[in-house]
């Protein structure tokens, strides 16, 4: 049975600190777990119209120039830039919008690879009336989001409590997508304040490798609205609202560049013999795969060091800098094929290197 396993990158190396005041975007990408019961995914294509009256409302809050969006999530919260193909084809000509209890949720940018899907939506109350959005009431709301509302809460202040001060509703919010084939390694969700405190909802599954064989991904919305009581804290248990009938078909974003990266010499990698680097680049960025195979007399348990050995693993360009974190967040090991072994990263980049350096600790293999 196929086996892969997906690990994040050295996090001390990687990723530029998250702000004190901005929760951890990033969920465990290993064995994440849904916080809500399992809710059955009906198949069922529906003509994604909303009413007019909610469509010119839309199209005017949603103009584009006043938008943040998954971009600036990513550089914010990790300071990741996002390749400008995919930020020019991520945003709708015009979003998405369905009402969902007494709220309205926007798809206003979506894109897959093949290796991952991106969607952003933005939650708001359908009667333009003002609200909070969080994914947990007991969340810390940090300074900007405190300022932003005039509150002078202490340091700590949750949602709830910032909720209970404003006498503003308060809602918990989920807006996924999820392929219908099921196929997902891991997930990320998020959500993320725009400029003027509009909370727009990121989600990021991260496809089984080949799942995707087609143009294009069918996959399924799952919107999930539910209201707080601002004495209690606790769920309203008749304030709650879930949708999952809505799904689209994304196109996929071709391979637009390849490459093959070979060692210059034999070389090894914590026991491991080196192979050569593919590098496949899309829109989204560029996929490396390097092949590595395990020394004589050694196990399929002893992949374990190579886990270990990983974090010591980077790759930087011909002039031996960095290549710069792609928008996966993510790091994998594929042993199904023991003893051969493929270590999988991704990076944002708009073109292939000429030449690549594999560097591990002090040693440093040149690649071409």
């Amino acid at each position: 049975m196929k086996h892969r396993s997906w690990e994040p990158q050295n996090l001390s190396n990687a990723f530029t600190p998250l702000p004190q005041d901005v929760r951890d975007a990033l969920m465990d990408t290993v064995g994440s777990v849904k916080e809500e019961p399992q809710v059955k995914r009906i198949t069922l294509r529906t003509v994604l119209i909303a009413a007019l009256a909610l469509l010119l409302m839309t199209t005017v809050a949603l103009a584009a120039s006043e938008l943040l969006g998954i971009s600036d999530f990513f550089e914010d919260f990790y300071g990741v830039q996002v390749p400008q193909g995919a930020q020019d084809a991520m945003p709708l000509q015009q979003p998405m919008s369905f009402e969902v209890g007494e709220a309205t949720f926007s798809v206003q940018e979506l894109i897959c690879d093949g290796h991952l899907a991106l969607c952003s939506t933005a939650v708001r109350m359908t009667d333009g009336s003002e609200a909070l959005f969080v994914m947990d009431a007991a969340d810390c709301i940090g300074t900007e989001q405190m300022e932003r509302l005039g509150l002078s809460l202490p340091e700590g202040a949750t949602w709830l409590e910032a909720a209970q001060a404003l006498d503003r509703p308060l809602y918990l919010v989920r807006a996924l997508i999820e392929p219908q084939n099921g196929a997902v390694e891991a997930e990320m969700e998020d959500l993320y304040y725009q400029a003027d405190g509009t909370p727009l909802y990121v989600s990021m599954p991260l496809l089984e490798s080949a799942s995707v064989t087609d143009e294009e991904l069918s996959v399924n919305f799952y919107f999930s609205l539910t209201a707080v009581d601002l004495e209690t804290g606790d769920t309203l248990k008749d304030g709650r609202w879930t949708s999952n009938e809505h799904t689209a078909s994304l196109s996929i974003c071709p391979l637009l560049e390849e490459k093959t990266y070979r060692p210059a010499q034999a070389s090894e990698i914590a026991g491991f013999a080196v192979g050569e680097i593919t590098a496949r680049r899309y829109a989204t960025g560029v996929y490396t795969s390097l092949a590595l195979t395990a020394g004589e007399g050694m196990k399929q348990e002893d992949v374990s060091a190579l886990h270990e050995a990983m974090f010591k693993l980077r790759l930087l360009d011909g002039e031996g800098q960095p290549l710069p974190d792609g928008i996966s967040l993510s790091s994998g090991i594929d042993e199904g094929g023991f003893p051969q072994v493929q270590v999988e990263h991704m990076f944002s980049l708009e073109a292939l290197p000429e030449s690549l350096i594999l560097s591990y600790g002090d040693d440093q293999i040149s690649m071409r």
